[in-house]
């Protein structure tokens, strides 16, 4: 695994998910409209290239079991991205991207009926096709809407108007009694502090040894009914280099000398965690 692939200029560049995002057209995506941002807050390329990689592995020994041949399997991150944005490279017919697909991390959503809706205390999505627009017309404060289609340029602007005048509560609870897809906008830190989140290793907590007891995504994979549980944190970067090249077996005298001579870096060493 890579930032950029075997083979092309870039082959042994150092790269992280941000640098895989900026050279595969992610941040423009992300910020348009607006400054290049980075897609977040998951990590979408560290984790899209683990699990390819573990595609690629099981490919690699199904092929080894069929065939008796072993298989040298890359991915990267720069392949991952193209990858998550397949279906938005190719130019469709409807038009240039501009033109067809949500304007980044900024858009609302793809269409009036597939979209987040700003009520008085709050966001929530509406998440309806174009058959539950009769449904939707006959919930309490939306016959504004009665008579407009899927493709009519005002329907988002109306149930813009409409959805203003109530709480995320009141609007949610309505439209799922109409049968109609709705659901409050959960803020990440009440997300990851779930009760059921937590229950099924999504979120857990990590004692760094720079930060303490620190939130983070749990692995997303079950089996057998068990969850994976994550390692250690990483300790402070650099702070375990000596004990590796001891293991390298050399000499405390000769690891000193590339200390000195800035080969290594042992000292003075940057903090992992940054306010």
């Amino acid at each position: 695994m890579s930032c950029y692939g075997d083979g092309g200029p870039w082959e042994s560049r150092r790269g992280y998910e941000t640098q895989g995002q900026a050279a595969t057209g992610i941040v423009e995506r992300a910020g348009r409209g607006r400054r290049p941002m980075v897609q977040g807050p998951y990590n979408v390329l560290d984790y899209g290239t683990g699990t390819v990689a573990a595609l690629g592995a099981a490919l690699a020994i199904y092929h080894r079991v069929v065939r008796g041949e072993g298989l040298h399997v890359t991915t990267s991150l720069a392949q991952v991205g193209t990858l998550h944005q397949a279906t938005l490279i190719v130019e469709p017919e409807a038009g240039p991207l501009p033109d067809v697909e949500p304007a980044g991390l900024w858009a609302l959503g793809a269409g009036p009926l597939q979209r987040f809706y700003q009520a008085t205390d709050g966001w929530f999505y509406l998440g309806a096709a174009a058959d539950d627009l009769p449904a939707l017309a006959e919930v309490d404060g939306l016959a504004a809407i009665h008579g407009r289609t899927a493709g009519d340029e005002a329907l988002a602007a109306a149930l813009e108007a409409a959805f203003a005048t109530g709480t995320v509560e009141m609007w949610v609870d309505r439209l799922r009694t109409a049968g109609v897809g709705a659901h409050r906008v959960v803020e990440l830190a009440e997300l990851m502090t779930d009760p059921a989140v937590r229950a099924q290793g999504l979120s857990m907590t990590q004692v760094s040894e720079e930060a303490g007891a620190v939130v983070m995504p749990g692995t997303a994979v079950t089996m057998e009914s068990r969850s994976l549980q994550a390692g250690r944190p990483a300790p402070r970067p650099g702070s375990d280099a000596v004990a590796i090249l001891r293991e390298m077996g050399l000499a405390p005298e000769r690891i000193d000398g590339l200390a000195r001579a800035w080969v290594v870096q042992l000292h003075d060493l940057p903090p992992g965690w940054h306010a």
